[in-house]
């Protein structure tokens, strides 16, 4: 007759605490939604946050801005930029690097987080919607919009503006 282990085997599995923020003091809106009236243009904005975010397989700089002039003044538009690392280094003349001296001038300090870098400067920011149908690589015109999930974003920092 066979004989079969009788030994429980134990599992490892341990449970981790969820992680946990920093206690937020206050909640306040951003701005206001972009409107469906509002097109595909240039504007002038302040970075009103800047953070690190794990997207697309990658790190991205997510910047919010905040309409400053004009019909829209006051809405809020999200703008994400890839962050090209080399080890634990920036790539130098990758295209975050690039907005980094565009948004610093000369200077350029031992700390590119876009919250150092962008947070409460003014921009002149290009706002569009997305460039495919979603479905292809096939790039379409980003002046307009496509259906009711594409929203308008920034696509690009032109230059730096006076406040």
């Amino acid at each position: 007759m066979p004989s079969y282990p009788t030994r429980k085997l134990k599992s490892t599995l341990r449970l981790l605490p969820a992680k946990q923020g920093k206690p937020l003091s206050a909640l306040r809106l951003a701005g206001i939604e972009p409107s469906p009236e509002m097109p595909a243009s240039n504007y002038k904005a302040i970075v009103t946050s800047a953070e690190i975010v794990w997207k697309y397989n990658r790190n991205n700089a997510r910047l919010f801005f905040r309409v400053l002039e004009g019909d829209f003044s006051g809405t809020s538009l999200e703008g994400w930029f890839p962050i090209d690392l080399v080890g634990e280094e920036l790539k130098p003349g990758c295209r975050y690097h690039r907005l980094c001296k565009l948004a610093l001038g000369d200077s350029e300090p031992d700390n590119l987080h876009p919250a150092h870098v962008f947070k409460d400067k003014v921009f002149l920011v290009s706002a569009r919607y997305r460039r495919s149908n979603g479905k292809s690589r096939e790039l379409e015109d980003d002046t307009v919009k496509k259906d009711s999930t594409d929203k308008l974003k920034v696509g690009t920092i032109l230059g730096v503006a006076e406040l």
